[in-house]
């Protein structure tokens, strides 16, 4: 399966299309990734401001449907989630095309929302709670750029002044 990963720490250049196996089940629910969130917390790891063990599969959020459902799990093939992996907790990045996590961390999406705008929602739903409160309206302005545009990702962030939420698609 592909994966956006890193084998050293550095700019956006160091992130590649890793070739990995799929994860195995067992007792974890398997969601294939339909879109995986970009976070200022990537660049950080990506630079080497947030120490990671190496090498990483870089991501915190992603919305897709799942592909293996443990039993007792409360989820069955082919629901719509997202889930929030905390990567740097967990070891477990979310931009890959499957992702096998604790099924403690996923949720269901709701009827009528895109899973890119699902995606978005775990990391990001502590700040829009805290702007919500201070009376600031979220943007809803969604980019979805391809696995293979991870670096092209990175640099738009970096860069500044980049408004709404950036996605990577399989």
């Amino acid at each position: 399966m592909r994966a956006v990963g890193l084998t050293r720490t550095g700019g956006p250049e160091v992130l590649e299309v890793l070739d990995l196996p799929e994860p195995e089940a067992a007792d974890a629910l398997v969601i294939e990734t339909a879109a995986a969130a970009v976070n200022p917390v990537d660049l950080a790891t990506r630079s080497g401001l947030i120490p990671t063990s190496l090498p990483a599969v870089l991501g915190w959020d992603l919305a897709g449907t799942v592909a293996h459902a443990p039993a007792g799990s409360g989820f069955r093939t082919g629901d719509r989630v997202l889930a929030m992996t905390a990567q740097l907790g967990t070891g477990v990045g979310s931009m890959a095309e499957y992702v096998a996590f604790d099924p403690g961390f996923v949720a269901h999406v709701p009827d009528g929302m895109k899973l890119e705008q699902a995606a978005a929602l775990p990391l990001a739903g502590v700040s829009v709670a805290e702007a919500a409160a201070r009376g600031i309206a979220p943007r809803q302005d969604l980019t979805v750029l391809p696995f293979e545009d991870a670096a092209e990702a990175h640099r738009r962030l970096e860069r500044g002044g980049f408004r709404g939420k950036l996605l990577l698609a399989p």
